[in-house]
């Protein structure tokens, strides 16, 4: 059998982890060129309401947002006490 090229290891290090961290822990990104409309804010917001909270927020070892502005808007709109984030370090 030929052995497959890509790293498959399943290490610790690899496996990302969701955690749960208050909105108010996360920074947005400062240099974030992308803004989010109000309709779009509201498009999350009922996916978020109809689907729950199921694409974590990417952050940095700073809490700084590497991707999820828009959801992270939404979580503060619903008052969510906890949002599931990623950290990517």
């Amino acid at each position: 059998m030929e052995e497959n090229s890509c790293n498959t290891q399943d290490t610790q290090e690899g496996n990302l982890v969701v955690q749960y961290i208050a909105p108010t822990e996360i920074k947005p990104y400062k240099s974030n060129p992308k803004q989010h409309c109000e309709k779009q804010v509201t498009q999350i917001i009922n996916s978020i309401k109809e689907f729950k909270f199921n694409n974590p927020i990417l952050i940095d070892e700073n809490n700084e947002i590497i991707a999820g502005h828009g959801r992270l808007l939404a979580a503060k709109h619903l008052a969510m006490a906890e949002v599931p984030v990623i950290r990517l370090v």
